[in-house]
């Protein structure tokens, strides 16, 4: 399920996947022109369910978006200090900080 979330400024498209049975449980699909890697491959964030501790997993790859990420939901349903990570990396810009 396609949903816009709003970061700073911009609105971007994502879909998010919680898989319990991985490391990596929650997937976020980004949608749109600036994320699509060709091939059918997206952008997608991959995080555990404690991203920013020292054991926590959070990684930017591309994949394709299909069932095997996991069961579908809403971002509003996310822990929020998941939707606050997410939003972090997506607006995080190494060159200006």
């Amino acid at each position: 399920m396609r949903e816009k979330i709003k970061v700073g400024n911009d609105t971007i498209t994502v879909s998010v996947y919680d898989n319990n049975n991985t490391l990596d449980r929650y997937t976020i699909v980004f949608h749109g022109k600036d994320f699509d890697e060709g091939n059918g491959c997206q952008t997608m964030l991959g995080l555990s369910d404690n991203p920013t501790h020292y054991c926590g997993f959070s990684q930017f790859c591309s994949g394709v978006n299909d069932k095997h990420l996991g069961k579908p939901m809403r971002f509003k349903n996310l822990p929020t200090h998941i939707q606050e990570h997410i939003k972090y990396r997506i607006s995080y810009d190494p060159d200006n900080s």
